[in-house]
């Protein structure tokens, strides 16, 4: 059970590193949540389609020591991609579903994923943080690791703790609003990992 406990966190870090500002102050609504559902459909279809992708994420894959959880993971992966071919073709994609650019796609899809991390999480998050705390013990009695092993490790786990406090407090409003969408939401980004 410890090691699904970590391993799934670290599966979040993973998953992140995937695929006009919204302010964070206007309500999350349902057609919100089913604009980017549905277009993010779209857009994954349309990545596959593009075999240079790949070389994006290898550009921005973080090292172990640095390994943290965007706090902005679409409007991260947009930027990536911004210069690309497939950026202008994600512009037609999120008007046809009722955004303004690209930009606002991403930032309703930052609070969309955010409190579907925070939901997804909600009740396994102390047994992951005493997971961890028991994993950060382990790492500093381990004798068979140098101190600067310990170090990188620990840096790890502690940039995965720090990310998951982050991606796990979304305002109680949008949590409320992604809560019925949480089986499509699941299955959407099941099928990108």
């Amino acid at each position: 059970m410890k090691k699904y406990i970590f391993a799934k966190s670290l599966v979040f870090v993973f998953m992140m590193s995937i695929t006009a500002t919204y302010a964070w102050g206007a309500s999350l609504t349902d057609a919100d949540v089913e604009n980017f559902i549905s277009s993010l459909k779209e857009i994954q279809v349309l990545g596959q389609q593009y075999d240079d992708l790949d070389n994006l994420d290898d550009e921005f894959s973080p090292g172990a020591e640095e390994m943290k959880m965007p706090e902005n993971p679409m409007s991260d992966s947009l930027e990536r991609i911004r210069g690309h071919e497939i950026y202008g073709r994600i512009q037609n994609v999120v008007r046809d579903h009722g955004f303004t650019d690209a930009e606002q796609w991403a930032n309703v899809g930052d609070r969309v994923f955010k409190a579907y991390i925070s939901l997804d999480l909600e009740g396994e998050m102390p047994a992951m943080r005493a997971e961890m705390e028991d994993a950060l013990q382990e790492i500093e009695e381990n004798p068979h690791m140098s101190d600067q092993q310990k170090t990188q490790m620990k840096q790890m786990i502690e940039n995965v703790m720090s990310s998951m406090e982050e991606m796990t407090d979304a305002p109680e409003e949008d949590m409320a609003v992604v809560e019925g969408h949480m089986d499509e939401l699941r299955q959407l980004l099941e099928m990108e990992m």
